[in-house]
């Protein structure tokens, strides 16, 4: 009973197949999953207007393998009109990350120079808001539906306008 080469090299032939096959699926599982996730934002956009919202944006990078989805909405703006009430947001991107095993919680990170305005009859306040970074998260439940917002700043500054 020596050591036998042949069987060796077979365990070694076996284990690396498996383990390339299952790189492989992965790698096209994320893909495939992560294209998914870019159309819904988008489709989420569109889908808005049936709310009263609108949902604006230009490109949707992704990134982040292996181990999270990272999205890179560039240009997001958001705004409602409800009869006399206006109500609008702009910024110069939005990062989305999303881990596969914890997809009902998005992580999300901003920066740089945003607009929220309100106006209504009468009234009309506008800020711009410059921060260094803001982040936060979302969560939902097992329909969809956010039943979690949190977000903090990082050096920022906002100038009121009326």
């Amino acid at each position: 009973m020596g050591f036998n080469f042949q069987n060796w090299r077979k365990l070694v032939f076996t284990s690396l197949s498996i383990l390339i096959g299952l790189t492989v699926i992965y790698s096209g599982l994320w893909f495939v999953i992560g294209l998914q996730l870019k159309n819904g934002i988008s489709n989420w956009a569109t889908k808005q207007s049936t709310q009263g919202w609108k949902a604006e944006h230009q490109k949707i990078d992704m990134s982040g393998f292996p181990w999270q989805w990272q999205f890179k909405i560039k240009r997001p703006i958001l705004s409602r009109a409800s009869g006399n009430i206006q109500f609008l947001w702009a910024g110069p991107y939005i990062r989305l990350y999303v881990r596969p095993w914890d997809i009902k919680n998005i992580k999300f990170q901003i920066g740089g120079q945003h607009k929220v305005a309100y106006t209504k009859p009468n009234e009309s306040t506008s800020i711009k808001l410059d921060m260094e970074a803001g982040q936060g998260g979302l969560k939902f439940n097992k329909n969809g539906k956010l039943t979690h917002l949190s977000f903090s700043m990082v050096d920022a500054v906002a100038k009121v306008t009326s």
